[in-house]
């Protein structure tokens, strides 16, 4: 780390001056205890050890300046930002996965869930960014995502599916959008330094909009001075969120409170399991698992399909399934299980 790097008031250990004040001691120690005229040789035992433990504790000194300046937002980099930043709940963007373009021919038709790994005969990785439905003898274009920019050849499953005839990649893995910089992630953080004062703290406004009644809530600011708060509650319980925030918001903030839509969903699932397998013992696990799932979900969170399915594979007795119902969320609102229906899938 050089100086330009570092706050004026961290200095460096300036050796030359403190190898003279140690050396002025010990003139003096030696005098008084054992009656000796020291004169500092350059190859002598004392100033050798000198010149050693000055060096180590020069180097302890960087380094102590370098942690202590990485407490100082502008001189803060790397992981030293990160968990800096951290403190207002910010993580940095680490951009898009590098994604390549590739083409699959099935021989019949069939499904490739979201996630499926496919790798090179280099080891290298890459997974399905979204689902894709194939069909029988037609190319069907997905995307692979990978950690690697360039030529991978990841064309081979790594869990062979004989209905697929072909894997074809139609282009390099390319990075859309890149990592956030030390830079940008600075910027970012000022930024939302304005959006809660700190009397009016994001995690402020959760603990005090949690009253009796309220089973979650979301806090929002669309624009600096601008709070929206989102709760979900089996009544409205509006009034009371805004008498218990009243005297804990800060002047120069305006307040929306605002009970979160409620977004009911019907699920049918559609299995198929094992020959004499207990049906019934599936499906009740299945419903628990997707019942106790969305009660989970926050305000705003939209659950994936391939997880929603892998929820659905509750014992290795079930070899396939599928999901309907689920219908897109809109903002301000929560998903709630309104019904879980299993069914055979023939």
């Amino acid at each position: 780390m050089n100086s330009s790097q570092i706050p004026n008031f961290l200095k460096p250990l300036d050796i030359e001056s403190t190898k003279a004040s140690i050396l002025e001691s010990l003139k003096k120690e030696l005098k008084i205890k054992q009656n000796i005229d020291y004169e500092p040789l350059v190859s002598d035992d004392f100033n050798i050890l000198i010149n050693i433990f000055l060096d180590t504790l020069s180097r302890e000194v960087i380094k102590l300046n370098f942690i202590v300046a990485n407490n100082y937002l502008p001189y803060s980099s790397g992981e030293f930002l990160d968990a800096l930043v951290s403190l207002l709940g910010l993580k940095r963007n680490l951009g898009t996965k590098p994604q390549a373009k590739v083409k699959i021919k099935a021989l019949r038709d069939t499904f490739l869930a979201k996630g499926t790994k496919f790798i090179s005969t280099l080891g290298d990785i890459a997974y399905l960014k979204e689902d894709l439905n194939l069909k029988e003898g037609l190319e069907v274009q997905g995307v692979l995502e990978s950690d690697k920019i360039g030529d991978i050849k990841t064309n081979i499953l790594e869990i062979k599916n004989q209905l697929i005839e072909s894997i074809n990649l139609e282009s390099e893995f390319i990075q859309d959008v890149q990592k956030e910089s030390d830079s940008e992630l600075r910027a970012r953080f000022l930024e939302s330094l304005a959006r809660f004062s700190t009397a009016g703290s994001e995690k402020s406004y959760l603990f005090f909009s949690k009253v009796a009644g309220v089973a979650k809530v979301k806090v929002t600011s669309p624009q600096a001075g601008k709070i929206k708060a989102l709760f979900h509650a089996k009544t409205d319980l509006s009034k009371e969120i805004e008498a218990n925030l009243k005297d804990n918001t800060p002047i120069t903030d305006s307040l929306e409170v605002k009970k979160a839509i409620l977004k009911e969903v019907e699920l049918t699932v559609k299995i198929k399991v094992k020959p004499n397998s207990n049906f019934a013992t599936l499906q009740l696990a299945i419903e628990n698992n997707l019942k106790g799932y969305f009660e989970s979900l926050e305000i705003d969170e939209s659950p994936p399909l391939n997880k929603l399915i892998a929820l659905c594979f509750v014992d290795d007795k079930v070899e396939d399934a599928r999901l309907e119902g689920l219908e897109e969320l809109e903002a301000d609102s929560i998903y709630v299980l309104k019904s879980v229906s299993v069914e055979p899938l023939v």
